[in-house]
């Protein structure tokens, strides 16, 4: 997904965009779900359902909304990085309830374990205010799981455990944590915000697949990156 002209830094209930009715206006984030295709909509405040033939309104009045994830054949997760907010969203009725607040600017999240892992920023800058929250969905309690980081973005967990998170402040670095340790993945991207998990592929290389949103003037680039630290575009 193209997340289009927003800045990094501003909030997002301040970005001024429309959603064509063709396409989607600065698309954040995707949850997958059988047939079902869900899609954020940074700038028209949404959260939108492919049909096959056009997209369908499943939430409005979002707050900037980026991270998604599908909780449940009802419910979807949402972070609102205008609100600082994660969210419930029936994907029904399109019904928004709070999980937890006042996270700073939140970008993207996972889901593992009745938990919401979920990235966010309070400055743009190696400032190391960027923190990773752990949310326990059933009654918000909400924590620090890693801090010390600049602008997290994208994140995964991988089959060992070890978590993978793209921090977007230039140059982007992708790092792996286990057991408290971090190593750097690579860190010749830039203004990378997806991530992902490449293991389970058909070809049987690995890796992983980031967005690197600004890798020339006038496009983006989607970089695999190898086990053994190298890539290809």
């Amino acid at each position: 997904v193209d997340r289009g002209q927003g800045q990094a830094g501003q909030p997002v209930g301040g970005w001024r965009g429309e959603g064509l009715p063709f396409g989607l206006g600065a698309p954040g984030d995707v949850a997958v779900d059988g047939d079902d295709v869900f899609v954020t909509e940074i700038s028209g405040g949404r959260i939108q359902r492919w049909t096959g033939d056009g997209f369908e309104q499943v939430a409005t009045e979002l707050i900037g909304p980026v991270g998604l994830r599908v909780l449940d054949a009802a419910t979807l997760l949402v972070a609102e990085e205008g609100a600082q907010t994660i969210a419930t969203i029936d994907r029904t009725t399109g019904a928004r309830a709070v999980v937890a607040s006042e996270l700073n600017n939140v970008t993207y999240l996972e889901v593992r374990d009745g938990r919401a892992y979920v990235s966010s920023f309070r400055d743009t800058g190696a400032m190391g205010t960027g923190i990773l929250w752990e949310v326990v969905l059933a009654t918000g309690d909400t924590s620090p799981f890693v801090t010390n980081l600049d602008v997290p973005e994208g994140l995964f967990f991988g089959a060992d455990g070890a978590l993978v998170i793209v921090d977007w402040q230039r140059p982007t670095q992708t790092i792996r944590i286990q057991d408290a340790v971090r190593t750097i993945v690579t860190e010749d991207l830039d203004e990378a915000y997806g991530i992902l998990d490449a293991a389970s592929f058909e070809d049987g290389r690995g890796g992983l697949l980031v967005a690197d949103h600004r890798a020339t003037e006038t496009s983006g680039r989607i970089v695999r990156v190898f086990p053994d630290g190298s890539t290809e575009t």
